[in-house]
């Protein structure tokens, strides 16, 4: 059985590189849905702007952790810029996902909320999502979390914007 061994970028375009420097096709770019000639998103979720600063070559963007824990990049248009999370552009130019709000969201299989990766990504229902099972102590069932002060099981359900539930 082969070991998995995790390699940098710079490492992995190194053991990639073929004759002359040319790559074998490992990473396939995709134009970003409204962006299209602007930038381009890849199956292993780096984005890069293309023709960068009319020079006629491609530039991957700089990624960053927001406050939830997702990778972004900010996209610029018509001198409207905006951010955008890294998994949501993959699934976009990948999966066909129309970003919706909480109807159908794109859920990472493995729980790494970094990687972007189109494997590891699957459109659910926003139900779905937030009733899958997480390392992070929370219940499996819906409705039900740990509440950390007394480190007691809650229930709490919402029926027409109503809450019920043992406060």
């Amino acid at each position: 059985m082969a070991e998995e061994v995790e390699l940098s970028r710079e490492e992995l375009r190194k053991a990639t590189a073929g004759p002359r420097g040319v790559k074998p096709k490992l990473e396939t770019y995709k134009d970003v849905p409204n962006y299209e000639g602007l930038y381009q998103v890849s199956n292993l979720g780096n984005v890069r702007r293309c023709n960068h600063r009319n020079l006629g070559y491609s530039r991957i963007l700089k990624q960053t952790l927001n406050p939830v824990g997702y990778l972004y990049v900010n996209l610029s248009k018509d001198g409207v810029a905006k951010f955008f999370n890294v998994h949501v552009l993959v699934a976009m130019a990948f999966l066909f996902h129309k970003p919706n709000r909480y109807t159908v969201v794109v859920d990472h299989i493995n729980n790494v909320k970094t990687d972007n990766r189109v494997t590891n990504l699957q459109l659910v229902s926003h139900r779905k999502n937030i009733t899958k099972e997480r390392k992070n102590g929370t219940s499996q069932f819906t409705g039900v979390c740990l509440d950390k002060t007394n480190n007691k099981w809650r229930a709490h359900i919402r029926i027409d914007d109503i809450v019920t539930g043992k406060d």
